[in-house]
């Protein structure tokens, strides 16, 4: 084989490379873009079935938010009539405290002192009588030895 027979064997063999490179780039480029489609196509299918899921989701969330708000308004209401109304019974109850303590005081000041002076008669009745009684005791027994 000659020179220019071995180079033109080379040649062909590099061009042969060439081509099988080129296309082997085609071929990954091919498979990369199909790749892609079907990557898109079954994002496409799973979006398509998880977009109602977070439709819903979000619209749950919208009324458990709602919800929540109400619930804690209302909270707040009744907490404050709570604490309006704990206020009034306190007060009214220091108004019958002092109406009680007012109205009754003098009348068991008085009640009291009334007792103790009915015991204190009832005390002095006792004694007397009992010295009324020793008293006739004695006598007789003074008119039994004369």
């Amino acid at each position: 084989m000659s020179q220019e027979a071995s180079l033109t064997v080379i040649a062909i063999c590099c061009l042969l490379s060439v081509a099988a490179f080129v296309a082997v780039v085609v071929a990954a480029v091919v498979f990369v873009v199909k790749t892609k489609r079907s990557l898109e196509a079954k994002g496409k299918e799973i979006m398509d079935k998880v977009d109602p899921i977070v439709q819903d989701a979000r619209a749950i969330s919208t009324q458990a938010k709602e919800t929540v708000d109400g619930i804690a308004a209302r909270v707040d209401s009744i907490a404050g009539r709570v604490e309006e109304t704990t206020t009034k019974l306190t007060d009214r109850v220091d108004d019958i405290s002092d109406r009680v303590d007012t109205a009754v005081t003098p009348n068991l000041v008085t009640a009291v002192g009334t007792a103790a002076t009915v015991a204190k008669v009832v005390e002095i009745v006792l004694r007397t009588s009992k010295v009324a009684q020793s008293a006739k005791t004695a006598a007789g027994e003074k008119d039994k030895t004369e």
